[in-house]
């Protein structure tokens, strides 16, 4: 789901997506999947991150993260229903279980 307060627009063209917010574009390109890919086979966890919020307070906290085969990210709950998820795999694969709150 896209909150289109938040994002203008999504837009993909020659591999790279832009987002465009309010303020100012945000560009993911091949630098930066290679540089995440990097971070992350160096990391023990073997992810990394690209924060594009500028304040943990920030009403919505846009990144890019970089998994490699090996990581596992543990289940975790949103409580508050304005808080919310998006996933985009741009290349490769990941296993994904959601649960119900029952």
């Amino acid at each position: 789901m896209i909150k289109m307060a938040a994002v203008r627009e999504i837009t993909l063209h020659k591999k790279i997506l832009t987002l465009r917010t309010g303020r100012k574009m945000k560009k993911l390109d091949d630098v930066l999947f290679q540089a995440l890919i990097e971070k992350a086979e160096q990391s023990d966890r073997k992810r990394s991150h690209h924060c594009f919020h500028t304040e943990h307070s920030d009403p919505v906290q846009r990144m890019c993260i970089g998994l490699k085969k090996g990581t596992y990210v543990r289940p975790h709950f949103h409580s508050q229903t304005n808080k919310w998820e998006m996933l985009l795999v741009l290349k490769g694969r990941l296993a994904l279980v959601i649960f119900d709150q029952t």
